[in-house]
């Protein structure tokens, strides 16, 4: 009879046991509760990264656009210089001092 109440101290510890680590999990919980969060806002900073990164590249694109579009224009207005200095001299070298301080 001895050896069946032991059996229940052991068992009785072994609930005890259980009982205590469902007790250290939920106290965990709330930390990876915030250890979950902090990394759903470590994702949404590198997703708005990706996407700032993104819009910089377009607006890099639209710059050598817009660059390019420049240089065409100023070549273009070079010729056109050029062509009227046939016509007056005079109107080239008021453009091309026009620039120099």
């Amino acid at each position: 009879a001895e050896g069946g109440g032991n059996a229940d101290t052991e068992k009785q510890e072994s609930n005890w046991e259980r009982e205590k680590e469902r007790e250290r999990e939920r106290e965990r919980e709330p930390e990876r509760e915030r250890e979950r969060e902090r990394e759903k806002e470590r994702q949404r900073e590198r997703e708005s990264d990706a996407d700032r990164e993104r819009e910089m590249q377009k607006l890099r694109g639209y710059m050598r656009e817009c660059q390019n579009s420049v240089q065409i224009l100023q070549q273009g207005n070079l010729e056109l210089l050029c062509r009227l200095d046939h016509l007056d001299p005079r109107i080239i070298a008021l453009e091309t001092h026009k620039d120099t301080p």
